[in-house]
């Protein structure tokens, strides 16, 4: 893990597409977007134009959820070298 902290002071984690932690944000951030997709805006341009940002501010927290899992499997390091023989 390492040493970056988000602003709360909690350690950031690095997930991956196969983390549970992940798997349900990504999963959390998609409902919200289906919910806002519910929402009846009785034709009011102020209102559509706040749940389209907020899908816009989500789907970029997606990308970037995205991004940071998939960096994080990239950077992974990888052993191939063989044990030495005692």
């Amino acid at each position: 893990m390492s040493n970056t902290k988000c602003r709360t002071g909690r350690p950031l984690r690095k997930g991956t597409p196969t983390d549970k932690d992940y798997i349900r944000l990504m999963e959390t951030l998609e409902q919200y977007i289906l919910e806002l997709d519910g929402v009846d805006i009785q034709g009011l341009d102020e209102l559509r134009s706040m749940r389209r940002s907020s899908v816009v501010e989500i789907q970029q927290l997606m990308q970037m959820l995205e991004f940071r899992s998939q960096t994080s499997v990239d950077s992974a390091p990888v052993n191939n070298s063989n044990p030495p023989d005692s």
